[in-house]
């Protein structure tokens, strides 16, 4: 017999419901490091679930879709504390929000004011810095992840309606 899932987490489903968890843990406590650590990761790891044993659809996927390349980015950089693959364009860094004060924001230096509600920030590059803006939280991120992979698992419930039925 194969080894295959972890516990109750059994199926595609069950990973993104575990997702669900660890957003609405992450939106309750934004800058805990743990609990993004656990949400990028799990959200990186369902193209795993999602499209097993096919590790060419797995990188068709993230080459296509900017949102998980951020995530392996974030992820990839969490679990080996620097991200050195070389398709890692995404993020340049992820930092507690608040106050700072640096010269990449502000030409002539100052102090940049973040509401530290918003909790860890994702600093971003490239496409990603195109599409989502220098900054973003890993709140505003995740809510963004969570969408894209309700879309993928759950194709027939519109946006949001997943949400009210768990």
């Amino acid at each position: 017999m194969t080894y295959q899932g972890f516990a109750s987490l059994q199926s595609p489903k069950d990973l993104f419901s575990k997702l669900e968890r660890d957003f609405r843990a992450l939106k309750g406590d934004p800058n805990n490091a743990d609990l993004a650590f656990n949400f990028f990761v799990t959200a990186l790891h369902l193209l795993d679930w999602v499209y097993p044993e096919d590790g060419a659809r797995q990188k068709t996927e993230e080459k296509n879709a900017v949102l998980l390349q951020i995530c392996s980015h974030i992820a990839n950089g969490a679990k080996h504390f620097k991200a050195t693959n070389g398709k890692h364009q995404s993020v340049s860094d992820v930092k507690p929000g608040g106050l700072l004060f640096d010269s990449q924001y502000h030409p002539n230096g100052g102090l940049i004011f973040d509401d530290p509600r918003s909790g860890l920030v994702v600093e971003l590059n490239g496409v990603a810095r195109e599409l989502y803006g220098d900054r973003i939280s890993t709140t505003e991120l995740s809510s963004f992840i969570i969408d894209f992979w309700r879309a993928k698992i759950f194709p027939d419930i519109p946006s949001g309606a997943h949400e009210h039925a768990t």
